[in-house]
């Protein structure tokens, strides 16, 4: 996500598109999980965008270890992604997960198997491949950064299998090669019709019938008093 055919390379040019989308989701709960060979809960589901906003922000190359942690595990990512949704499930509402990867998956859970289990869990899936056309040298804050041979890593991406994935579990693939692209992938997720929380509403119903039986029994016993006290009667 270092390298530079983004500006000022993949994984800044992302965040930005991701923010203006986070900004744009309404009341929608959303989560973000950053993944390498190991998947990470960067924030679970929440309506805080605010925080949302921070924590996104605040994702960085530094905050995975490479030499420890380097690759792509797609199949652990969606499994990872999958569960948080399980468990937040509210009927009738949509779940999506939006995959966003410069890579192909190399550790892990097969991503087939695992688009197969989201498919079936009734979850939406859009894969976005992020890189351009041409292999590209990666550097990091200036400087080449080195395969365990020595020698600088070239990055590409082989788009096949992202595709297989999307096609499996019946969601949509992206190519995105630039920014611009990214950009207009995001903007039509954003327009994804939603269907809208079921908020029951309970009107207090005030039943006034006691108070008018018991202003018609005050009124016929005063009809009675004057009737018996104050209008004479002829004898019968």
């Amino acid at each position: 996500m270092q390298a530079a055919d983004f500006t000022p390379n993949r994984l800044e040019a992302m965040k930005g598109i991701a923010k203006d989308f986070i900004k744009r989701s309404g009341g929608n709960r959303i989560g973000i999980y950053i993944f390498a060979q190991d998947t990470f809960t960067q924030t679970p589901l929440t309506t805080d965008h605010t925080v949302l906003l921070d924590l996104l922000d605040s994702i960085s190359f530094k905050v995975i270890d490479h030499s420890e942690s380097g690759g792509t595990a797609i199949g652990d990512a969606l499994l990872s992604a999958t569960d948080s949704l399980q468990k937040a499930k509210v009927e009738k509402r949509d779940q999506v997960i939006i995959l966003i990867t410069d890579g192909e998956s190399s550790y892990g859970v097969d991503p087939i198997l695992a688009a197969k289990y989201v498919k079936d869990l009734g979850i939406k899936l859009y894969a976005i491949g992020l890189a351009g056309e041409k292999p590209i040298e990666v550097y990091v804050e200036g400087k080449p950064y080195l395969t365990p041979s020595g020698k600088i890593l070239v990055t590409s991406l082989d788009d096949k299998q992202l595709r297989k994935v999307a096609q499996t579990a019946d969601g949509k693939f992206y190519r995105a090669r630039n920014e611009n692209v990214l950009a207009e992938i995001f903007s039509e997720l954003s327009n994804l019709s939603r269907t809208p929380l079921d908020i029951q509403k309970t009107r207090l119903k005030h039943s006034y019938a006691r108070y008018i039986a018991f202003a018609a029994m005050q009124i016929f016993f005063i009809w009675i008093l004057i009737d018996g006290l104050l209008i004479r009667r002829p004898m019968r």
